[in-house]
């Protein structure tokens, strides 16, 4: 595990997670104990989530709230009034998170590696753990039309064996401010197969022409270059799993 996927787990992480019977958050914590610059980082991230905690304890509660509510025969919402002292103190609160929130993603762009090994972890984390299709559609020409739409490669090829299978949507994702396009595939036996294009300048090291087969987490790869752009599929199964949907590529 590298520098910046132990800080992606360690970011969603509690204190209390050192204790985990995850791989991903155990393999996390090692990395943290032998890197010692990664130490700093985490220190300062965990002082700066205890002084927001802080400020939002510091929020006074209302008086006989309490009493208020165990009087009523059903929960309702607190009222707050604009320009009352405790309104004032939580949009503080929010000013405080909301900079906090900015300085981490500030860092956390210039600090993160650029290269594919990289781009390759973060699209499989996207589909285990952010999976969502922003488009439901099974028409590939509506698809392509909507990426172009938002600036995403829409013009890009896919294997003759991985089109016989069911388009079922896709997305747009970035990396590093360049956009990623996501077409979605059925298997048939109740499983995804996520196609990942990206243009190829966006890194500085592209996987070659011809395709490479690898395991990342619990999905198996298979990364290649063509025409300009960068092609990361990626699905369940062992990474020979994926020979099958793979050839020589020609427009869906």
């Amino acid at each position: 595990m590298t520098r910046a996927e132990a800080k992606h787990v360690l970011e969603l992480c509690r204190t209390s997670d050192r204790h985990s019977t995850d791989p991903e958050i155990q393999q996390a914590f090692v990395v943290l104990r032998e890197d010692a610059e990664l130490r700093g980082w985490y220190e300062q991230h965990l002082q700066t989530e205890e002084a927001i905690r802080k400020k939002f304890q510091s929020i006074p509660v209302p008086a006989h709230l309490k009493e208020r509510l165990l009087q009523q025969n059903k929960i309702v919402r607190p009222q707050f009034v604009w320009g009352t002292r405790q309104w004032l103190q939580m949009a503080a609160c929010l000013v405080v998170l909301i900079g906090a929130i900015g300085a981490l993603t500030f860092h956390d762009f210039q600090t993160n590696d650029s290269h594919f090994a990289q781009f390759e972890s973060r699209m499989v984390r996207s589909a285990l753990r952010e999976y969502k299709m922003e488009v439901l559609t099974q028409d590939m020409g509506k698809l392509r039309d909507w990426m172009q739409s938002r600036q995403a490669p829409a013009d890009f090829d896919v294997p003759k064996p991985l089109a016989k299978l069911q388009l079922t949507g896709g997305g747009v994702l970035h990396w590093q401010n360049h956009p990623v396009s996501m077409a979605c595939f059925d298997r048939g036996d109740k499983q995804m197969l996520f196609l990942f294009v990206m243009d190829k300048s966006a890194l500085p090291d592209p996987p070659e022409s011809t395709p490479q087969l690898d395991k990342v987490k619990r999905l198996a790869t298979a990364s290649w270059s063509d025409g300009g752009k960068i092609y990361l599929l990626a699905g369940p199964g062992d990474k020979d799993s994926l020979r099958i949907y793979l050839g020589t590529t020609q427009t869906f």
